[in-house]
């Protein structure tokens, strides 16, 4: 046999060789996945987090979430059932994702409408359930959580304010008490902060920059606010007030 003849035929079985040991790498690593996902025996449900918070919602906006249903079986989860605790409240997957395979996820999309009902039930901090039903023989019915604080339009203050040496302006900013407040805040001349310790506010604005910085006003009095910036000579009586009413 002719030396080329055996070059031509050791690149030939290490590329096997090669293809080979990778696809068994893959079949072990796919294994172990699924081995660290398999729980117990039959279908086995598990949904990736079981609460999800929504923070402040403007009545009349839909808010959107998606849950992860995994099954942690070694056999077919079948979903046969999810409904909800409020109409305010839609969950919902995809028809082809109803049967889950072992190790497998599906997707399920939750909607939060607070102004379905057209009054004042779906107002202020609010907590809905969302319940699915399957065929897990140890746990049919299993529950998830959305909540939030829901406030009308007329609650959200946008209030453009300027950032100069050395004032800020607006100066005072005045806001009712339970508005959700958002400051844009844009600097002129310089780098300056936007401080407000009682709101843990801490934010940094370089000049032509613009900021935005959001809290519920849910205190009520004077607060003061402050650049915490080096900004030149007249930087300690860079200092404002917002007041709640």
């Amino acid at each position: 046999m002719s030396k080329s003849i055996k070059i031509i035929l050791a690149v030939f079985v290490f590329v096997i060789s090669f293809i080979v040991f990778s696809n068994y790498e893959k079949s072990v690593s796919l294994n172990n996945i699924q081995d660290e996902i398999i729980t117990r025996n039959g279908p086995a449900i598990e949904i990736s987090e079981k609460s999800h918070n929504f923070g402040i919602v403007k009545y009349g906006d839909i808010s959107e979430h998606v849950f992860k249903i995994t099954n942690v079986g070694t056999e077919d989860l079948e979903i046969l059932k999810i409904s909800t605790s409020c109409g305010c409240t839609k969950a919902n997957v995809a028809d082809e994702d109803k049967i889950i395979s072992p190790g497998e996820s599906a997707d399920m999309l939750v909607t939060f409408d607070p102004a379905v009902h057209k009054d004042d039930s779906d107002l202020g901090e609010l907590q809905r359930i969302v319940y699915v039903k399957t065929n897990d023989s140890e746990n049919d019915e299993v529950e998830a959580e959305i909540t939030a604080n829901v406030l009308r339009a007329e609650k959200f203050k946008i209030i453009n304010v300027t950032a100069q040496r050395w004032f800020f302006e607006p100066d005072p900013i005045e806001v009712n008490f339970g508005d959700y407040v958002e400051l844009k805040i844009t600097s002129i001349d310089g780098s300056h902060s936007f401080t407000l310790p009682d709101f843990n506010i801490d934010e940094r604005v370089d000049k032509g920059e613009e900021i935005t910085v959001k809290f519920l006003a849910d205190k009520k009095g004077t607060f003061e606010f402050h650049c915490a910036i080096q900004c030149g000579g007249g930087h300690d009586s860079m200092r404002g007030k917002l007041i709640i009413k």
